[in-house]
C-alpha cells in the first residue's frame, strides 16, 4: 500500500477503499434510489433486482445467495497473510459492453441502479453456484467459448467466492481503485474439472466443477430439477454478477420451459451474470443455469450517457438436460413428480384418469448412495406432512390407517422409503368445484422443502381443444370455402356442456352465427356389468369455423372464438379462446418450398418471385416464422431487398436454440428493426425478385427453419390509389 496512510481492515465482508479521496462521487439523480433502495421504472419496466441487505430476513433468499459464487482468476486474488482475499474494485460508472450508438460515450448516467458500486478490475468475473459437497456448476463459456479446454483452464489457476454482496445502502466510492476483502474460509479454488458436454451448443454449456476442499454445512448445495419442467408462472429467483457488481437477486416467475431445452424468465442479465441459477422458489430447486439475456443498455444521446434499457428483459438458462448426469443427487429425493388428479362425481368414485378406483398413491423418497469420487450425502431428518384441510392423508405402507397429522424419520445414504398417499373420507361430501391439497416433503439436512399437488375435481367440467393455433383466412379476402375444425375433447369423468360463440359475425360457428352449445359424454364411464373397474373413453365434438368477408372493408379484421363450460347454465369462469384473422384486399405471396433447412454462416438470399405486372406496392406487411434449431451463433440479422434494390433490415437480435421468430412486420403495429420502415417500399413495381437476407451474425455454426416468409400486399395501377 501506497505511502502508509492507508489501513486495510481485515474485518469479514467489509468493502475496504484505498486511500479515501475527500470528495465523495454521488450519483446526481440516482443517489437517492440507492439509499432508499427503490426500483427504477426503466421503459416501463422496473429494475427489481435486489442487494443483500434488501432481502437479509428472508430465510431462503438468504440461503440461495449463500450457494452462489463469484468466479474469477486465481491471479486476480490477493492473498493478505492474515487470513483473508482480496481483489481490486473500481467504482461502476462506465458500460464496457455497450452496442454501438451515434455518440461513442460508455459512461453510465447516474440514474442507473447500482451505479457506483464496486466491479472487478480488471474486467474478470462471471457466476457460479453449489450443487454439491465440493461441487459447482459453471458456464462452459466463462472457461473460453464451447470449444475451451476447461482442464487446462482449470489448471491455470481459478476461484470461487461466496458472500460477495452488497452490504450497505450507499454505494458511493472515489475515483481511485479501492479493494474488496473476504474470509479465507469462503474462498475456494478449481481442484479440478469433474465433467462437461465436450459438444459445442448452447444447451451443452456447462462444466462440472470441484473445488479444492467441502464447503462448511451452512451453505446448502441446489438440488436441481432432473425430470420434467417447470410450470409457467411458477415463482423463482435469478441470481448472479451483473457487469460483476455484487451479486445481484432478482425474484420473477418462470415464462417458458422446454425439456432439455431453454429456460426463460423476465428478468434482467447482463455481462457477468452466465452461470448464475434460476431457483423454483416453490420446490427450491434450481431450473437452469443463465447463459444469456440482453448485455447492453441504450443511448440517451440527450446526456451522452448510458441509460437503463428499454428492451423487454429476458434471461435464458439451460436446462439441466445433460448436465443432470454429471451431477451426483444430493440429500431426499421424492418420485414421482408431477401433480395427482382424482376425478368423479359429488360422492365418489375417484380416479386419477388410470382404469381402477384409487385407494392410495405411493411416493418413494430415497437417499442416493455417494458415487465414486464424489463426497457422500449426509443422513436426511425427514418430515411429510398432508395438506392442512384433511383430504389427503399419509401412511407408510402396510401401517395402519391413513393420518391427517405429520410423519417422520430418518434416512441413511442408500435408504429407501414408500409414503403412501391417499384421500380421506371428507372427500365424499364436497360440493361440486376443484379442490387442491398438497403433501410436502422436508428434508431437514439440506433444509429443502418439496410438495407434491393432489387435486379434487368434483363435477368439474375440463376440455381441451385442439389444435392450439389460430385459425387466418389469407386475402384477397377469404374465401366462401376456407374452413377449419377445432375438436373438443372431455378430459374429466362427469358429462358436460360446451358452449362454442364468435366475437363477430364475420366468424361462422358450424355455419351458423352461433353460439351453439355441444352436449359431451365424459371420458371414463362405469361398465354396464357393474364391476369396480373404470373404463376409459374418449368422447369427442367437432365444431367448424368458417369465414365470410362479405361487406367488410380491406384491412385486417380479427376476432375471437370463445370455448366455455356452461355449469348448471352458468359458464365457467376459464374459458379457452382462439384467434380468427382475416386480411381483406391484400394479395398474399408466400416461398413456395417451405419449410427451408438455412445452414452456415454466410448470407443466404430466400428469394419469392413477383408475377410480371403494372402494379404498384400500396402497403407492405412481411410474415416471418423462423426457429432456430441448433449451433452457435451471435445474433440473427433478417432484411428484404426489393426488386428496385431498396433494402431495410427488418430484425437484429440474439436468438438462442429453441428459440421461435413468428411475426408481422408492420409500420403501424410492429415496425422492423430500429430505424427501418416498409414504406421505404411504396411506389415501387412488385414485379420482380424479393429477396429475404438471411445472416447469422458470427459464431461456428447454425441451423434454421423457415417455416414462414410471405409478402402482404396492398397494391395499385401506376399512379393510382388504394
Amino acid at each position: 500500500m501506497d505511502g502508509g496512510s492507508c489501513a486495510r481492515s481485515s474485518l469479514a465482508y467489509v468493502f475496504l477503499i484505498l486511500c479515501l479521496a475527500t470528495s465523495v462521487l454521488k450519483a446526481q439523480s440516482g443517489e437517492a434510489n440507492q439509499q432508499e433502495g427503490i426500483q427504477n421504472a426503466q421503459g416501463g419496466h422496473v429494475d427489481s433486482r435486489m442487494d443483500f441487505w434488501e432481502y437479509a430476513d428472508d430465510e431462503f433468499l438468504v440461503r440461495y445467495a449463500k450457494a452462489v459464487a463469484f468466479h474469477t482468476f486465481t491471479n486476480r486474488l490477493h492473498d493478505e497473510g492474515n487470513g483473508t482475499f482480496s481483489f481490486n474494485v473500481v467504482p461502476w460508472t462506465e458500460d464496457l459492453f455497450a452496442v454501438a450508438c451515434p455518440t461513442a460515450s460508455i459512461n453510465l448516467c447516474p440514474s442507473v441502479r447500482f451505479f457506483g458500486q464496486p466491479i472487478a478490475d480488471p474486467w474478470n468475473g462471471s457466476s457460479a453456484f453449489l450443487v454439491g459437497e465440493d461441487l459447482v456448476l459453471v458456464a462452459k463459456h466463462t472457461f473460453g467459448g464451447n470449444n475451451g479446454d476447461p482442464v487446462a483452464i482449470c489448471a491455470s489457476g481459478r476461484a470461487f467466492i461466496f458472500d460477495h454482496f452488497q452490504y450497505a445502502i450507499r454505494a458511493s466510492y472515489p475515483g481511485s481503485n479501492g479493494v474488496v476483502i473476504f474470509p479465507a474460509e469462503n474462498v475456494f479454488f478449481c481442484a479440478e474439472a469433474v465433467t462437461w458436454e465436450p459438444s459445442p451448443g448452447v444447451i451443452n454449456d456447462w462444466v462440472l466443477v470441484r473445488l479444492d476442499r467441502p464447503v462448511p454445512e451452512k451453505r446448502i448445495p441446489f438440488r436441481i430439477r432432473r425430470q420434467g419442467v417447470a410450470e409457467p408462472g411458477a415463482p423463482a429467483s435469478l441470481l448472479g454478477f451483473p457487469d460483476r457488481l455484487p451479486l445481484k437477486l432478482e425474484r420473477s416467475a418462470i415464462e417458458s420451459a422446454v425439456s432439455g431445452g431453454t429456460v426463460r424468465v423476465p428478468a434482467f442479465v447482463r455481462v457477468g451474470n452466465s452461470g448464475g441459477v434460476i431457483v423454483n422458489e416453490i420446490t427450491g430447486k434450481a431450473e437452469g443455469l443463465v447463459r444469456s439475456g440482453p448485455t447492453y443498455l441504450e443511448c440517451d444521446e440527450e446526456n451522452d450517457c448510458r441509460a437503463d434499457p428499454e428492451f423487454t428483459r429476458v434471461a435464458s438458462a439451460l436446462s439441466f438436460a445433460t448436465a443432470k448426469e454429471g451431477v451426483p443427487p444430493v440429500g431426499m429425493q421424492v418420485s414421482p413428480i408431477g401433480p395427482i388428479e382424482h376425478h368423479g362425481p359429488p360422492g365418489g368414485p375417484f380416479t386419477n384418469g388410470e382404469p381402477q378406483i384409487v385407494m392410495g398413491f405411493t411416493y418413494q423418497i430415497d437417499v442416493p448412495l455417494p458415487e465414486p469420487g464424489f463426497l457422500p450425502s449426509r443422513t436426511v431428518d425427514f418430515t411429510v406432512t398432508p395438506d392442512a384441510n384433511g383430504l389427503v392423508g399419509v401412511r407408510y405402507p402396510g401401517r395402519g390407517a391413513l393420518q391427517t397429522g405429520p410423519i417422520s424419520g430418518t434416512l441413511e445414504p442408500g435408504d429407501v422409503r414408500g409414503v403412501v398417499a391417499g384421500l380421506m373420507t371428507p372427500v365424499l361430501n364436497l360440493s361440486a368445484g376443484a379442490y387442491d391439497a398438497d403433501i410436502h416433503f422436508f428434508d431437514g439436512a439440506y433444509r429443502a422443502s418439496d410438495f407434491r399437488r393432489h387435486r379434487i375435481l368434483v363435477g368439474v367440467e375440463g376440455f381441451d381443444v385442439d389444435p392450439d393455433e389460430r385459425f387466418a383466412g389469407d386475402g384477397p379476402g377469404a374465401q366462401p370455402d376456407e374452413e377449419k375444425f377445432y375438436s373438443i375433447t372431455n378430459k374429466y369423468t362427469v358429462s358436460q356442456q360446451v358452449r362454442v360463440s364468435a366475437s363477430d359475425s364475420w366468424i361462422r360457428v358450424d355455419d351458423g352465427p352461433g353460439p351453439v352449445t355441444y352436449n359431451i359424454d365424459p371420458n371414463i364411464i362405469l361398465p354396464a356389468n357393474g364391476s369396480s373397474g373404470l373404463v376409459p373413453n374418449q368422447p369427442v365434438a367437432w365444431t367448424k369455423l368458417s369465414l365470410d368477408a362479405t361487406g367488410l372493408s380491406d384491412g385486417v379484421h380479427v376476432g375471437t372464438v370463445e370455448f366455455v363450460s356452461m355449469f348448471d347454465g352458468q359458464p365457467s369462469p376459464a374459458p379457452v379462446f382462439r384467434e380468427v384473422r382475416i386480411d381483406v384486399g391484400r394479395r398474399f405471396f408466400g416461398l413456395p418450398n417451405a419449410p427451408l433447412v438455412i445452414k452456415g454462416l454466410d448470407p443466404v438470399l430466400v428469394p419469392i418471385e413477383l408475377p410480371e405486372f403494372l402494379l404498384e406496392v400500396v402497403d407492405l406487411d412481411v410474415a416471418l416464422n423462423i426457429e432456430y434449431q441448433d449451433g452457435d451463433v451471435n445474433g440473427l440479422v433478417l432484411g428484404l431487398v426489393s426488386p428496385e434494390g431498396t433494402s431495410i433490415t427488418l430484425h437484429e437480435d440474439r436468438l438462442d436454440p429453441g428459440d421461435v421468430l413468428d411475426t408481422v412486420y408492420d409500420d403501424d403495429t410492429n415496425p422492423p428493426y430500429r430505424r427501418n420502415r416498409l414504406a421505404d417500399f411504396n411506389g415501387e413495381k412488385a414485379a420482380g425478385t424479393w429477396n429475404l437476407v438471411f445472416d447469422a451474425n458470427g459464431g461456428t455454426k447454425g441451423r434454421f427453419e423457415l417455416r414462414d416468409f410471405t409478402l402482404r400486399f396492398i397494391l395499385a395501377p401506376p399512379g393510382g390509389n388504394s
